[in-house]
């Protein structure tokens, strides 16, 4: 299961500029994934959750088991999922949820 979030990984998802400097300044070039899911939650950022949990099948398994809400920003992953055409997240998410 993968355990944490690279810097590369968040320019490939394409991360909003901002989330990814505060990213890049309090991480650094990775991290853990239940650190990143805590820090997205201190920071209250519900929306940041749900579109972590709609990138790739490996980052929504390990969010998924780290307590990530499936349902956080008014269901905003799975719309998400559903818009970008990510038929296997969205499974991953409706079988959390």
């Amino acid at each position: 299961m993968k355990t944490y979030l690279t810097v590369k990984e968040l320019k490939r998802m394409h991360a909003c500029p901002i989330g990814y400097r505060k990213f890049k300044k309090r991480f650094g070039n990775a991290a853990n994934i239940k650190d990143l899911l805590r820090w997205v939650r201190f920071l209250r950022k519900p929306e940041w959750e749900g579109w972590l949990l709609a990138q790739t099948p490996a980052l929504t398994e390990a969010l998924i088991a780290n307590g990530a809400d499936v349902h956080a920003c008014e269901n905003y992953a799975l719309f998400f999922a559903e818009s970008e055409n990510r038929a296997d997240v969205l499974k991953l998410l409706q079988k959390a949820g």
